[in-house]
């Protein structure tokens, strides 16, 4: 099952795809909405909905502005507090990237989260 979403502006698309174990949300493009949680949310759900490793691919995002945060530390502390697993991936050469994504290297110390620069 793959499904594609994208924001209004159609500056963000995420795609969501079941695979046999594991649930992939790749994001590409710019995340510029300063309300990003009635967009997320309902993916966030659907990708814990199917109740299987999730991770979620930031290579092909090219920019997020600092609200597009506060709905993904929520999936993590979803995770953290029982429900779920998942791995973020960022592009560890791009410098906002690997500045933004490893912020948020504390969750690690849960054995459900793991934040991984590729």
């Amino acid at each position: 099952m793959v499904q594609t979403f994208q924001t209004e502006n159609k500056q963000l698309t995420i795609t969501l795809e079941e695979k046999n174990d594991v649930v992939i949300l790749a994001w590409s493009g710019k995340s510029t909405s300063m309300y990003p949680d009635d967009f997320l949310a309902p993916i966030f759900q659907k990708a814990l909905a199917l109740d299987k490793p999730i991770i979620m691919n930031f290579l092909k995002l090219e920019y997020l502005i600092s609200t597009t945060l506060k709905p993904i530390f929520m999936l993590l502390e979803t995770v953290k507090n029982g429900k779920g697993k998942i791995e973020l991936q960022y592009d560890a050469k791009v410098d906002w990237q690997r500045m933004t994504f490893t912020a948020f290297e504390f969750y690690t110390d849960c054995e459900r989260i793991k934040i991984t620069g590729i």
